[in-house]
């Protein structure tokens, strides 16, 4: 049997188990202690961490941003072919006990990479580099797609 469908928002970490017919159920985020967030608590937190993610990257040069950027991007390959691995094993078998716990643990990485991604471009905004910028943030909305 096949788990109940879920819609994952990789930008920001969260969960949505949809119910019959497709209609959300609830937001849930790992941690979250039961408690419901409120709509926006997810996004505020999501954008905290890319403000405190940026503030460690302002020190570094430009270059080094870049870099940064760079390696959160192979890094998503890497996580997303993980991820496609362990599906393709799950099918393979007919399992599906793990699922839940691997789209959690998949959109957790994949919310910390585009923190990463998103402080990097905000950084390069800050600093005038605006080609650089421009096209991180094209490879960071087609990741996103």
């Amino acid at each position: 049997m096949l788990p109940p469908a879920q819609q994952i928002d990789l930008d920001i970490g969260t969960v949505e188990r949809l119910g019959a017919g497709g209609a959300a159920e609830g937001s849930t985020e790992e941690g979250s202690g039961g408690a419901e967030p409120s709509p926006a608590a997810p996004e505020e937190a999501h954008r905290a961490e890319v403000e405190r993610r940026a503030a460690d990257l302002r020190p570094k040069s430009s270059p080094a941003v870049i870099a940064f950027f760079r390696k959160a991007q192979e890094r998503r390959v890497v996580v997303y072919a993980s991820f496609e691995h362990t599906l393709a094993a799950m099918l393979a078998s007919g399992r599906f006990d793990s699922y839940p716990s691997e789209c959690a643990a998949v959109t957790k990485e994949f919310a910390s990479l585009s923190a990463d991604a998103r402080a990097a471009i905000a950084v390069l905004e800050q600093r005038g580099a605006g080609p650089a910028a421009e096209s991180a943030s094209r490879v960071q909305a087609r990741a996103l797609r």
